[in-house]
């Protein structure tokens, strides 16, 4: 009770003087810095989701390559970026093939045929394809209709669907060889 009153000389007993707290002007300060620190943790997959950068890679064969999506465009073959969640700009450096491109995916552990789609950008429709196990790490996607001019991704399971889904964008280009 020593803290909460206090005795002056004559004796007289008084509440004792509050204890000393930070100015309005700190804590104000100091709320802005949390509300923006959960706004950007908040905000930061969903900034994440709209990065549109890294490009197709090209590879000469799917020999030694252990998992991802890949297109040829003509006589080239390209290894897909991988996203982990569907991006909202479509991605500047994706691939263009022309309107029969081979879809190609790979895995250390092809899940069930049907968790792999092909789907049109950015309304995310399913596009009807034919799925051929090619062996147990391999798998074809083929279109069931010559693919218009347009963008396009494959979802594709990530080693099981437990572990996610993974996103590989490309665009049909008919002037592409």
């Amino acid at each position: 009770m020593d803290d909460v009153f206090s005795a002056d000389a004559s004796g007289q007993v008084t509440p004792a003087a509050p204890p000393a707290h930070a100015s309005k002007a700190s804590l104000i300060g100091f709320t802005a810095l949390l509300i923006a620190a959960a706004v950007i943790l908040m905000g930061l997959p969903q900034l994440l989701r709209t990065l549109p950068v890294t490009p197709a890679i090209r590879v000469s064969t799917l020999q030694g390559q252990v998992s991802g999506a890949y297109v040829t465009a003509g006589e080239r073959l390209f290894k897909l970026f991988p996203y982990p969640a569907e991006v909202k700009i479509f991605p500047q450096g994706a691939a263009v093939t022309g309107s029969a491109p081979d879809i190609m995916i790979k895995s250390r552990t092809l899940d069930e045929p049907a968790m792999y789609t092909l789907r049109t950008y950015p309304d995310g429709r399913e596009i009807a394809a034919q799925r051929a196990v090619l062996d147990q790490h391999t798998m074809r996607l083929i279109p069931v209709q010559v693919l218009a001019a347009g963008k396009y991704y494959v979802r594709a399971s990530q080693d099981s669907a437990e572990a996610g889904w993974n996103y590989f964008y490309f665009s049909v280009s008919p002037s592409s060889r």
